[in-house]
C-alpha cells in the first residue's frame, strides 16, 4: 500500500498536472484561435485599406495628371496673357509718345497763333495811339489857335479900355484945369 499511497499522489498530481496542462493548453490554444482571428481580421481590414489606399493613390496619381495639364494650361495661358499685356504696354507707350508729340506739336501752333495775334493787336494798338496822339496834337494846336486869337481879342480889348481910361483920365485932367 505504501506504494499505492504513494503513487496516488503522484498519478493524482500528474493527472492534475496533465489536466491542468492540457487546459492551459486549451486556453492558449483558444487564445491563440482568437488571437488568429483578430489577425485575420486584422489582415482583412488592412487589405480593406490597401485597396482604399490603392484607390485613393490612382484618384491622387489622376488629379495629379489633370492637375499637370491644368498647370500647363495655366502656363500657357499666362504666358499669353503676359505677351498680350506686353503688346499692350508696347501700345500705350507708342500712343503715349504720339500724344505727346501731337500735344507738343499744338501747344507750339497755340503759342505762334496767339504771338501773331498779339502782334497784329500791338500794331493796331500802337495806330490807334498814333492816331490818339495826332489827334490830341491836332486839338492842342487848334487850341492854341484859338487861345492865341483870344489872346488877341482880349489885346485889342486891353487896348481899347486903356485908350478909353486914358481918354476918361484926359477929361477929369480938363475939367480939374477947367478947360472943359
Amino acid at each position: 500500500m505504501d506504494t499505492y499511497t504513494t503513487n496516488f499522489p503522484q498519478k493524482f498530481n500528474a493527472e492534475i498536472l496533465i489536466r491542468a496542462n492540457s487546459e492551459a493548453e486549451a486556453k492558449r490554444l483558444q487564445e491563440l484561435e482568437q488571437q488568429a482571428q483578430e489577425n485575420d481580421e486584422a489582415i482583412r481590414e488592412m487589405r480593406k485599406l490597401n485597396l482604399k489606399n490603392v484607390e485613393v493613390m490612382d484618384q491622387v496619381q489622376r488629379l495629379l495628371t489633370e492637375n499637370a495639364s491644368k498647370d500647363d494650361e495655366t502656363k500657357s495661358d499666362a504666358k499669353e496673357l503676359t505677351e498680350q499685356l506686353n503688346a499692350l504696354s508696347a501700345q500705350l507707350k507708342e500712343s503715349s509718345e504720339k500724344d505727346n508729340d501731337y500735344l507738343h506739336k499744338e501747344n507750339v501752333k497755340v503759342y505762334r497763333n496767339v504771338q501773331a495775334a498779339m502782334t497784329e493787336e500791338l500794331a493796331k494798338l500802337q495806330k490807334s495811339i498814333a492816331e490818339a496822339q495826332e489827334k490830341n496834337a491836332q486839338e492842342a494846336a487848334d487850341d492854341l489857335d484859338a487861345l492865341h486869337g483870344m489872346q488877341k481879342a482880349t489885346l485889342a480889348v486891353a487896348v481899347l479900355a486903356l485908350l478909353a481910361s486914358l481918354g476918361s483920365v484926359a477929361i477929369s485932367v480938363c475939367q480939374i484945369l477947367g478947360i472943359l
